[in-house]
């Protein structure tokens, strides 16, 4: 059960970025894409001492077949990223957080047609537990998703940037079985770097050395790092049907983040929430 604790590791990780990042974003007056770069680009300088000495002591497997997978995945992990990002700016979180929850809907249609894993009946049980109890999560005072004209753009952008993230599981899940998960973290830190570097150039964006000794961006940046190794860990281990929807229950991490820190209210929801999510990673497990 190793990918287990990976994953958890990885909502751990990821659920303390998010949470940084809606926190903090407003009081550091850059935009969402500045701070994605200047994470992954302390995620570089964090990971390079380390990834030398594990190459040194241990040696790296990587084989060129993956490399198709790998940049495939950037390709599409660039663009979700992109949509994500869009959405959250433009859209109401009450219809946006619930339609990111579909995610583990696309991996196990994707597994089927990629990875030709047919899902048990327990797998398909749990999953459907773990996605009602995060959409339950983003259901606010009024229990009815509404959708008007208004909110019909955001609603496009994260259901691209769902199925996108949906499908990288399963490129990673390929690229996986030629490349060693520390060298493709390693990789991935250095690609999306590169490109929103040059996507923030490209707008006129100048390079500030000194977000890089901001204390919130240096541990996003280093918890970037503990998320992703941690991911593809997992992935390396167990298919994504069994590592995406365990992904999820970040939403419930993140509400009690909200719920302690900031104030927010709604603890029944959370508890039946928890419940929810819990009886599916029970199922998944199974």
């Amino acid at each position: 059960m190793s990918w287990l604790f990976f994953t958890l590791v990885n909502v751990f990780a990821n659920g303390t970025v998010a949470f940084l990042f809606k926190r903090e974003s407003k009081r550091l007056k850059i935009t969402h894409i500045e701070i994605i770069f200047y994470s992954f680009f302390i995620s570089v300088l964090f990971f390079t001492p380390f990834f030398i000495f594990y190459w040194l002591s241990n040696g790296i497997s990587v084989e060129r077949g993956g490399f198709p997978y790998f940049f495939v995945a950037q390709l599409f992990g660039i663009i979700a990223t992109i949509y994500f990002v869009k959405a959250y700016s433009i859209g109401e979180i009450s219809i946006i957080g619930p339609l990111e929850s579909l995610r583990p809907f696309f991996v196990v249609i994707l597994a089927i047609l990629f990875l030709q894993e047919i899902p048990t009946s327990s797998m398909i049980l749990g999953t459907i537990f773990i996605v009602v109890g995060a959409m339950l999560l983003h259901f606010h005072k009024n229990m009815n998703l509404r959708l008007d004209s208004v909110q019909l753009k955001p609603t496009l952008y994260i259901l691209i940037s769902t199925f996108l993230y949906g499908s990288n599981a399963i490129i990673d899940r390929k690229a996986l079985a030629y490349i060693e998960p520390i060298a493709y973290a390693y990789f991935l830190f250095i690609a999306l770097s590169l490109f929103f570097g040059l996507y923030l150039r490209a707008r006129g964006r100048k390079f500030d050395i000194n977000l890089l000794k901001n204390r919130t961006i240096i541990a996003i940046g280093v918890l970037v790092v503990i998320g992703n190794v941690a991911i593809f860990l997992a992935l390396k281990d167990a298919s994504p049907n069994f590592v995406v929807p365990v992904q999820m229950t970040r939403s419930l991490y993140l509400a009690f983040l909200g719920f302690i820190f900031l104030g927010e209210k709604g603890y029944i929801r959370k508890i039946i929430a928890a419940l929810l999510m819990l009886t599916g990673v029970t199922l998944l497990m199974q």
